[in-house]
């Protein structure tokens, strides 16, 4: 019997900890179900009554990809008197002469507005375009984006089940994803949020993320919430939850395809992913009230919501549940240890953490047609790369608890990636992660030695694995 008051204080943290880690896992059974349902079809034929549409391209220093963009927006199925093409440019490279080309060449479809300043980065952008536009409808594109030619009508079409459809997002593909492991794990990892999640949650009726590209929106809905706003990482994300907490629906249009890049190296990804953990949260503080005051909501969407907007702070509990099951393994005597886990509770514990931990991977195989066993290697790199985000997580969010000001980074292309790769020249965010990594490593390490001269090595190997990961992360990102 564990009596020692430090031993339980230390051992309830944990157990605390671990559960509340393993809500958000358990919720992927939930989302599986629900992605089980059918939805209605959109009605097809359209061409008679097709909408005016306004293209918006934020784009800034792209000047690798932006030929791409503009050549697919030219090349859609759609009338061209009903589109108009903006790109909204913040570039100082050779950007803004590449679109002034194209502007020359279809003066009546595409318009250049160049800002001097990046005032709001990607929202203030979309705003900049939102008031220089005039369609009845607005697709975002990023740069690099290229939508399928009949990406346009296969959106649209689902305005037309409701007058109170917001926005439609359609489903991105991507065109690097076999270049390496790297990016075939991370396309997976943006699969599961971007196709499968959003999925589940539409299917489900709850609320639905956009993700900032190869979304059309209603223009009359961005206009009753005020536009864009830009005091957040993540402006798509803000959006979609103030059109929806307004009695907006959003939806998720599977057959809408656009292609795009995923980063090319752990680095690219973690300047990207850092904005997809700080944004939730930074949403989650500033939509938690409205969401939960408003009486038209039901209970069960609110909870969804907070479980999606909330979900970044699964790596910071997480954290802490490894680093106080590491204490409780060290100040207890081995036999607390033993009886633990023998008890119901360490039993219960197990069953739980281990049906919470492999519910992404029932999903990943499932959804995501893993079938064959060669592509089963794939995963071991996602749970690599999530296993590294225990750590790079928490930086985030203390970054996020500790900075007042966050800076909005323009997440490299492949072209650009490229180029970084060839670079040998360390950055000074570059030490402090290589520090943090190899700290964290070390120092879990030796702890794991006091513990398995205790005796209890058997009952603490799942330790191990995070700081492994953590020395492994650190030299690819030197080679």
């Amino acid at each position: 019997m564990i009596t020692d008051p430090v031993e339980l204080v230390a051992l309830s943290i944990w157990i605390l900890a671990t559960l509340s880690t393993c809500v958000y896992g358990l919720n992927y059974y939930l989302l599986f179900w629900l992605n089980r349902k059918r939805i209605t079809a959109s009605p097809d034929n359209l061409d008679a009554e097709l909408p005016t549409v306004s293209i918006h391209i934020p784009v800034y220093n792209e000047a690798e990809v932006i030929e791409e963009t503009l050549e697919a927006c030219l090349n859609l199925d759609y009338p061209k008197h009903l589109l108009e093409i903006v790109v909204v440019d913040d570039s100082t490279d050779e950007t803004t002469e590449k679109v002034k080309r194209y502007v020359k060449r279809y003066p009546s479809l595409i318009k250049l507005i160049h800002r001097d300043g990046r005032y709001g980065y990607k929202a203030g952008a979309l705003q900049e375009a939102l008031e220089n536009s005039k369609g009845e409808f607005i697709l975002v594109l990023d740069a690099g984006s290229i939508p399928s030619r009949g990406f346009l009508k296969k959106a649209v079409k689902h305005f037309y089940r409701d007058e109170k459809i917001a926005f439609v997002q359609g489903r991105l593909k991507y065109k690097n994803d076999s270049e390496s492991w790297i990016t075939k794990a991370v396309s997976i990892i943006y699969e599961f949020y971007r196709v499968f999640t959003q999925s589940s949650l539409y299917k489900g009726g709850l609320f639905v993320a956009s993700v900032g590209n190869a979304v059309v929106y209603r223009r009359s809905a961005l206009e009753a919430v005020g536009g864009w706003n830009w005091d957040t990482l993540a402006e798509d994300l803000d959006v979609s939850y103030r059109l929806q907490i307004g009695g907006w629906i959003g939806v998720f249009a599977e057959d809408a395809v656009c292609r795009d890049d995923v980063p090319s190296s752990l680095q690219v990804f973690r300047t990207q992913y850092n904005r997809h953990i700080k944004g939730p949260i930074q949403n989650f503080k500033k939509h938690i009230v409205p969401l939960l005051s408003n009486p038209k909501i039901t209970v069960f969407k609110k909870v969804e919501a907070i479980l999606q907007l909330s979900a970044p702070l699964a790596f910071l509990v997480g954290q802490v549940s490894l680093l106080t099951g590491v204490l409780f393994h060290l100040l207890a005597p081995p036999e607390d240890v033993m009886y633990l886990w023998r008890s119901p509770v360490g039993i219960f514990l197990s069953i739980f953490f281990t049906l919470s931990f492999i519910a992404p991977f029932v999903v990943y195989i499932r959804i995501l047609k893993i079938d064959r066993l060669n592509k089963l290697r794939y995963l071991a790199a996602v749970a690599f790369i999530l296993t590294d985000y225990l750590l790079m997580g928490t930086k985030s969010i203390v970054e996020l608890l500790f900075k007042r000001k966050n800076v909005w980074i323009r997440t490299a292309k492949t072209a650009q990636s490229q180029e970084s790769r060839r670079s040998s020249s360390l950055t000074e965010k570059d030490y402090s992660e290589t520090f943090l990594r190899v700290f964290f490593s070390l120092t879990m390490l030796a702890l794991i030695l006091v513990i398995a001269e205790k005796g209890l090595i058997a009952y603490s190997l799942g330790f191990l694995l995070p700081p492994l990961c953590w020395l492994t992360s650190t030299i690819i990102e030197q080679t």
